[in-house]
């Protein structure tokens, strides 16, 4: 069991109290989370593809950290992802284990705001390899049928992951 003195000390800015609390402390405890190097975790930031792409993936178990951190790429896995970039190595992982595709142009995009959509492709085939063929029960106006991102949030639709908002939208984007 940890004690609130230990997640307390973490992150000079995560507060117990706060709704975040308690999951960024165990994320941090258990090594899917670092931080900044000025010990801050800055939870009111915005999360980019690479930070989104390490989290999910670690949290899954699909890679560890000492994996990554050994893990001798000889190219990029996309045009924008240089070698010598802390996230490449799980960019080119999840893309080995077809976790991510990236864009048409052969570009991964890591600073690019996540959006819903993207985290749960990610998050849903890092767990497993996801098909879901039951998207006509849980079509909405931005998830139409036939788009990439319909099976997901169908899916995560159906286990009650998502929100449905009264305009029956999802707000994939």
């Amino acid at each position: 069991t940890l004690s609130p003195a230990v997640f307390a000390e973490e992150f000079s800015d995560v507060y117990n109290g706060t709704s975040y609390y308690v999951s960024i402390s165990y994320l941090k405890e258990n090594g899917i989370i670092e931080g900044y190097s000025d010990n801050t975790f800055k939870p009111d930031n915005e999360v980019n593809r690479a930070e989104a792409l390490k989290m999910l993936t670690l949290a899954s178990g699909i890679f560890d950290e000492e994996e990554m951190e050994e893990n001798e790429l000889e190219e990029q896995p996309f045009a924008d992802t240089p070698l010598d970039a802390w996230y490449t190595p799980y960019v080119a992982a999840a893309k080995e284990e077809g976790i991510i595709n990236g864009y048409s142009d052969n570009t991964f995009q890591p600073d690019k705001l996540i959006n819903l959509a993207e985290t749960l492709k990610i998050f849903l085939t890092s767990y497993s390899d996801i098909s879901y063929d039951n998207t006509e029960d849980y079509l909405y106006v931005d998830t139409p049928l036939g788009e990439w991102l319909t099976q997901y949030t169908a899916y995560a639709a159906e286990k009650g992951l998502i929100n449905i908002y009264s305009t029956n939208t999802v707000n994939p984007s």
